[in-house]
């Protein structure tokens, strides 16, 4: 009698169903760009408060630019990434976990 664990069956080990970089790629990926998102809004939001609370002054006026600016550049690198990895996937015909 054996008492071993199939490691490779996904209902007994999780992990399992991560068994190519393909399937990791296809989860990590999503969660990423929506986390980024949130940041974005976060950061677009802060800056907007902060331009709106600067009050005449051009140095706080300036800082809340930058946040919004940098948010803006953050969110375009994200999404581009985002393409990027779709369009590898694509030409690859790689075929991961649906979502």
């Amino acid at each position: 009698m054996v008492y071993a664990l199939d490691i490779s069956n996904p209902t007994q080990n999780p992990i399992a169903k991560f068994s190519t970089f393909a399937t990791l790629l296809n989860v990590v990926v999503p969660f990423i760009t929506i986390v980024a998102a949130f940041s974005f809004l976060g950061l677009f939001l802060w800056g907007g408060y902060l331009l709106i609370t600067a009050g005449g002054n051009a140095e706080r006026v300036k800082q809340a630019q930058k946040t919004i600016t940098f948010s803006v550049v953050g969110l375009i690198i994200i999404v581009v990434a985002y393409l990027i990895v779709n369009i590898i996937e694509t030409v690859l015909n790689i075929n991961g976990l649906p979502i």
